[in-house]
């Protein structure tokens, strides 16, 4: 076992080092790669190092330079047969989630995110009214009043003022919520998942 809470890409500007918990594996690769997909412009593996099993089972390599948002996967050996796969500690991913990403999360945060306290919280979990939102099912059909350029996406939750069909009359979007008293929102899926092929 292992207790540690660093595994995955660990990043910083001067090296990133790669720890990987695999306790039946005889060999683990790391493989670095300049895209998410060989789809994608610019696609090219960079480089391939072979990772050091340490104690506690853990596979580790550091590349003593900066890879932000390089992409990497690991080929991992065990019982004879290798297979190349995602990081399971990855916190962020390409295309279908086939490659992790190097990533440095401190400088993902939109301005402002520090200082954001606009959290809604109840006095009482009973006065909890929470409703739960597809992504693309909540803004998709052209009478929803969304523009065309964010209908179906995540932008479509910025957008204030919009109304069934774009009458004036009806309230549609994050403005219908808001009349509804609604006061949590759950909004699907944040993550990745199987059954959607993301090259389509």
């Amino acid at each position: 076992a292992y207790s540690g809470n660093d595994l995955g890409a660990t990043y910083t500007p001067e090296a990133t080092t790669f720890k990987l918990w695999s306790p039946s594996a005889t060999a683990v690769k790391l493989n670095l790669y300049a895209t998410g997909s060989n789809q994608e412009d610019g696609a090219a593996k960079i480089d391939t190092y072979d990772m050091t099993k340490g104690s506690n089972a853990v596979w580790e390599y550091t590349v003593p330079r900066d890879l932000k948002n390089v992409y990497y996967t690991y080929s991992v050996t065990n019982d004879g047969k290798t297979v190349e796969t995602c990081d399971p500690y990855a916190k962020a991913v390409g295309v279908n989630g086939e490659r992790a990403m190097v990533v440095n999360l401190n400088s993902t945060d939109p301005e402002g995110w520090d200082s954001d306290n606009k959290f809604t919280r109840v006095a009482n979990q009973t006065d909890a009214s929470v409703w739960e939102i597809h992504v693309k099912d909540f803004s998709i059909d052209k009478s929803s009043g969304v523009s065309d350029a964010n209908r179906g996406k995540y932008l479509a939750f910025t957008e204030n003022g919009t109304t069934l069909n774009g009458e004036g009359k009806v309230s549609t979007g994050v403005d219908y919520l808001k009349d509804l008293g609604i006061n949590y929102v759950q909004i699907n899926p944040f993550y990745d998942y199987g059954s959607v092929d993301e090259t389509v």
